[in-house]
């Protein structure tokens, strides 16, 4: 396609993944030489601000998720908060197409970022959302479906080949969806030295962050291993920081991070989907601990774990003992690369819908 077009980028803010994983969709279409205005907020918006400073970038409204320690709160608070925030992001989007003359609208799950007059994507790999009740599984998914029908093209984020997100990507009723295939934000090294045994890498919302951090660490002094951590957290317990056996790397960019896993023999993380693709090329030993109550990253977990790929724990149940009694039956995940240039794809994709 010769035409420039100006795309419009919006992720959901609902942890940093959605963010993380638009960056190769970003840094491809400004190689194909379009124009890109990206739309976000709460931490994706400080994200990609930093990552590109050269953009025009739109701060939204924030959708305020927030987790609760009793889960039926959670679902409560959110399932009122999100249609107000939906609704929002619909106002947010008229205000923008009135000072941009959008081509394009791609959105990352930000439910309120489509338009009828203008060719408009969702990606996404949640086609088919998993709980634990079947009645609330079906009332999510038909709620899903009527919402992602609305949009132009669904590009699923996962291989059709390998099923990365499992089923959550799989779905005969949603019409209209192509396989993007999987989007690291950090490109995978090798390393011919381990120089770290254990790294934890943080993510997700506070307060969970701060208080799976401090559990892990406390865990780890217990267990007298040293543990290397790698992301941000608020609320960290200050003897944890004087301890030697554990350090403390903050945030990095993405060459510094590929940079220590590949240096790490074991990778302890949450299952969210976007961290996992981050992991997807290293080839690594991964210890997987679902966010408590986040029924996705409980049902990737324990796929992972049935594909051979990780080993799975609650955090409730994590402790020296069952760490000493992981070990044994960890294996390397293998390496997944992608089948098909992002390129190929996006220039097919934007040929059809423009």
């Amino acid at each position: 396609m010769d035409k420039r077009l100006t795309i419009l980028i919006a992720p959901l803010d609902w942890g940093l993944g959605h963010a993380t994983r638009c960056v190769p969709l970003i840094n491809e279409l400004n190689a194909m030489g379009h124009r890109v205005i990206i739309g976000a907020s709460g931490s994706g918006f400080t994200y990609l601000q930093t990552v590109f400073p050269y953009l025009e970038i739109i701060r939204l409204k924030d959708y305020k998720i927030k987790y609760f320690r009793n889960p039926f709160f959670t679902y409560l608070y959110n399932a009122f908060n999100l249609p107000y925030r939906i609704w929002q992001d619909r106002k947010a989007l008229s205000v923008i197409l009135k000072i941009y003359d959008v081509d394009l609208i791609i959105s990352d799950n930000r439910f309120g970022f489509y338009c009828n007059s203008i060719s408009s994507v969702c990606v996404t790999h949640q086609l088919n959302i998993q709980h634990p009740n079947g009645l609330v599984k079906r009332l999510i998914n038909h709620l899903n479906e009527f919402i992602l029908n609305k949009y132009n093209e669904i590009w699923v984020v996962d291989d059709y080949k390998t099923h990365f997100a499992g089923d959550l990507s799989t779905s005969s009723s949603i019409a209209k969806k192509f396989y993007l295939g999987l989007l690291p934000s950090i490109e995978a090294e090798e390393s011919d030295e381990t120089t770290n045994q254990f790294l934890l890498i943080l993510s997700g919302p506070e307060p969970m962050k701060s208080i799976w951090l401090n559990e892990v660490c406390c865990h780890f002094l217990e267990w007298g291993k040293s543990l290397s951590v790698v992301g941000e957290a608020t609320k960290i317990d200050q003897r944890y920081l004087a301890e030697k056996s554990i350090k403390f790397l903050g945030l990095l960019d993405g060459k510094e991070l590929a940079n220590i896993i590949s240096q790490s023999e074991f990778i302890i993380a949450r299952s969210g989907y976007s961290t996992l693709m981050d992991l997807s090329g290293f080839g690594k030993k991964l210890i997987l601990i679902p966010t408590p109550y986040q029924t996705e990253q409980i049902y990737l977990a324990n796929y992972f774990q049935t594909q051979g790929w990780a080993t799975w724990i609650e955090q409730k149940d994590l402790n020296a003992r069952e760490l000493t009694k992981m070990m044994d039956r960890i294996v390397p995940m293998p390496k997944f690369v992608r089948h098909e240039k992002l390129e190929l794809f996006l220039a097919k994709r934007l040929k059809k819908l423009i």
